[in-house]
């Protein structure tokens, strides 16, 4: 918990960590992934580009940077690795 904590900070780490007390991809296997692949391949195509989200971000005032959800700077690094397992769903760069 301590170093969930130390990256995501005080206020996101409870929750993260309940989130994923159960994992889902413990349910995925490569089988999966190759038989679904061009379905996956499909989805991912399908995904709005990141100047649309940008401009739909702004237009719904979502908070997008880790200042507007209370992040504080620094281990960008270490973020962005283990922001894959913040929601227990399953990303591409969670498989």
């Amino acid at each position: 918990m301590k170093l969930i904590t130390s990256i995501l900070g005080d206020k996101l780490a409870p929750g993260i960590l309940d989130e994923n007390r159960n994992d889902n991809a413990e349910l995925v296997t490569t089988g999966m992934s190759k038989i679904n692949w061009n379905a996956i391949c499909k989805v991912i195509s399908q995904l709005p580009g990141r100047n649309q989200l940008e401009e739909l971000y702004e237009k719904l005032a979502v908070k997008s940077t880790l200042d507007e959800i209370g992040v504080s700077r620094g281990l960008e690094d270490v973020r962005l690795k283990y922001s894959p397992m913040v929601r227990n769903i399953l990303p591409p760069m969670r498989m």
